[in-house]
């Protein structure tokens, strides 16, 4: 199991599109809290503690503090701005130690493949992997090495090293990673073949009792 991850959190009593921009204007981000059957919680984060926690752990078991007391959750959702740069809202889902969850997982490729030494290119198809495991096993990544990897050799979700008592909620055979030879483009083909030679036009003979018009 990974190390569970904390942030702090504050109750926040107004909502809405104003008070949300509000909100990170000063920094904050809008987010709730929500599950086993508990009231729906609307809270504030300081952007900055929630990056660092989405880098360091967000794909894992979490602890947030609201009101001196502490919930255990996971991620749900976490929205972006229209850039992709700065953490717009966030959904937390109340969740127990031995509750079974879904969710996403990013995938890490490790090592070098001797397949691109060999002239090919790596193929990073697969970036995260939905999957379904106990809360107590919950990992922050999927590490996957390609030391092995040759050309034309391919990683699947079936080979995946997932958490024990995890299971993949999507194709087994699915490509995560894979060594292609490097394909020539057809323009490339045309330009080594050489100009175009048009071909000759051939007139018919005019016959020796034709006058000229």
């Amino acid at each position: 199991m990974t190390r569970t991850a904390a942030i702090q959190a504050t109750r926040r009593d107004v909502r809405g599109t104003r008070a949300a921009r509000r909100l990170r204007a000063a920094g904050q981000v809008p987010a709730v809290l929500y599950g086993h059957g508990e009231p729906t919680v609307s809270l504030s984060l300081n952007e900055t503690e929630l990056r660092s926690l989405v880098r360091h752990g967000g794909h894992g078991l979490l602890e947030v503090a609201v009101d001196g007391a502490t919930e255990t959750v996971v991620i749900k959702d976490l929205q972006y701005d229209h850039l992709g740069s700065a953490i717009y809202h966030v959904d937390f889902a109340r969740v127990s130690a031995d509750e079974r969850v879904s969710i996403s997982v990013p995938i890490v490729l490790k090592g070098t493949a001797p397949g691109v030494k060999a002239g090919g290119v790596l193929e990073h198809a697969m970036h995260e992997i939905e999957m379904e495991c106990a809360a107590s096993n919950l990992v922050e990544q999927i590490v996957v090495n390609v030391n092995d990897l040759q050309l034309d050799g391919e990683i699947t979700v079936a080979d995946l090293v997932l958490p024990p008592g995890a299971a993949a909620l999507v194709d087994a055979d699915r490509t995560v990673v894979r060594v292609v030879k490097v394909q020539i483009g057809e323009e490339e083909t045309a330009e080594t073949a050489g100009p175009a030679v048009e071909p000759e036009l051939i007139r018919p003979e005019k016959k020796a009792d034709e006058g000229e018009e």
